[in-house]
């Protein structure tokens, strides 16, 4: 889950994406068809584009920007009223940059950053483009986050010296 702008998001399973302006009540969002069968475990981004990712390389995204919506009023009237295409209108990255899963999704000044299996590391400047960076390791890097200074990413693995997960 996230939150940018004025919108909450979560992502979910069969491409699921649901947004929320009170944090409480979510109303589920139209996804390309390509993503009905994916799991999308991350999700994040800005006011002006959001990002969601999943399962077999999936990436999603979501521009920000206004549209008119006409609606009619109680005593029948017609109002034409500005709304938020953010969240609402996602489009499929085709073709895919990488077949692995991918769960992280963050921000380093103007640079989106998503990461996931065998090391993947992708970053975009529009959220449609993607280059793979070199991670230097073949685990899965499952979150990303900012400090004002470094993109972090972090991952498991597992030890079989002590039979435990680490991260």
């Amino acid at each position: 889950m996230t939150r940018a702008g004025d919108i909450y998001a979560a992502s979910g399973e069969k491409g699921g994406i649901f947004t929320s302006t009170d944090g409480y009540r979510f109303s589920q969002e139209a996804t390309p068809s390509s993503a009905a069968n994916e799991i999308l475990e991350g999700i994040g981004g800005t006011s002006d584009l959001l990002i969601s990712v999943g399962t077999t390389g999936t990436i999603l995204y979501s521009l920000g920007g206004y549209t008119n919506a006409v609606s009619t009023n109680g005593s029948g009237g017609l109002l034409t009223n500005q709304v938020s295409t953010l969240g609402l209108v996602w489009n499929a990255v085709s073709p895919k940059a990488t077949l692995n899963e991918l769960q992280g999704v963050g921000v380093f000044g103007s640079k989106f950053i998503v990461t996931g299996g065998n090391g993947t590391i992708l970053t975009s400047n529009d959220g449609s483009n993607w280059t793979a960076r070199v991670s230097g390791v073949g685990r899965m890097l499952s979150s990303v986050t900012m400090s004002p200074a470094q993109a972090l990413v972090v991952g498991g693995y597992w030890n079989r010296i002590n039979q435990r997960r680490r991260s």
